[in-house]
């Protein structure tokens, strides 16, 4: 999977199958950006047997395109983010294209990635024949989204929204009836949501933004990154961790102080960095 190529060591990935199958080159410094790639390459005996190709990773069921996209991000220091979302930089992409790249990326632990694909996915699904494909793609049995929270909430503020256009469009009522394996997903993704709002873990909290407010710069922030350990847990490919009892230093009645306005939130996460980063009105560009 990895040779020296110039001194430094080199990784090949395999993505497609058949005439569509494309082979990829990266430095093994690139790739270790993606914290499940790393754990491989520390651990090799822990790559699932099914992605792997002879020395090589191997991914048959995603598009090489956006392979070659997250590829490009890993090997960027600092404008990554501009190689996958900026249309300048490598022609306009579908809103699938977007919903495939989330998929990939949280194979991979890529939570900043995961966050800015979900961005353009909202900005690019306008109207039902958008939404029904996000739906389509998103529930298929082997790589579904409906456990991961972020875009499991996404669908049913969707959902929530747009419950009267949705009832009324000819489009998605025919689909529906005519695809019974699909509305059985819609089915299951309302049954899971329902269940989810009975310990307050319900969608319905979650705004959705259809604008597009990234500057003409993006860079990678310190802020925005997450531990290893959390970005492999929310990896498919990775188990389950046990749950941890509370720690007995943790106080019900403990006094918090007030924090100032401003002050910077170590507790934030992912999806706060990034909308604090990038996507707050200070940072969007001049008209």
């Amino acid at each position: 999977m990895f040779r020296s190529v110039a001194e430094e060591p080199s990784g090949t990935i395999i993505a497609g199958t058949g005439s569509q199958e494309k082979t990829f080159y990266a430095r093994q410094s690139a790739l270790e950006n993606s914290t499940v790639i790393k754990g491989w390459i520390e651990d090799k005996g822990s790559i699932p047997a099914s992605l792997q190709k002879g020395d090589a990773l191997y991914f048959p069921e995603c598009d090489p395109e956006v392979v070659h996209a997250v590829i490009e991000y890993l090997k960027s220091t600092t404008n990554g983010l501009i190689a996958v979302l900026d249309p300048s930089a490598g022609g306009r992409k579908d809103v699938l294209f977007y919903v495939k790249m989330y998929k990939f990326a949280l194979c991979l632990g890529l939570s900043e990635l995961c966050v800015m694909s979900l961005h353009k996915i909202k900005e690019l699904t306008r109207d039902t024949e958008a939404f029904l494909h996000v739906l389509s793609v998103s529930t298929e049995e082997k790589s579904s989204l409906i456990d991961d929270r972020q875009f499991h909430n996404w669908m049913m503020s969707y959902v929530a929204q747009k419950s009267e256009v949705l009832t009324e469009s000819t489009i998605f009522k025919s689909t529906i009836m005519q695809n019974s394996q699909l509305a059985w997903r819609l089915c299951s993704l309302l049954i899971t949501s329902l269940g989810g709002m009975g310990n307050g873990t319900g969608a319905h909290s979650v705004p959705i933004s259809t604008s597009s407010p990234f500057p003409a710069t993006l860079n990678k922030s310190p802020s925005l990154k997450t531990t290893p350990e959390i970005e492999r847990r929310r990896s498919p490919y990775s188990y389950r961790p046990q749950q941890k009892s509370p720690s007995p230093r943790q106080d019900g009645n403990r006094i918090t102080k007030p924090q100032k306005d401003g002050a910077r939130k170590f507790s934030a996460t992912v999806e706060e960095a990034i909308d604090r980063e990038y996507l707050s009105p200070k940072h969007k560009p001049n008209n």
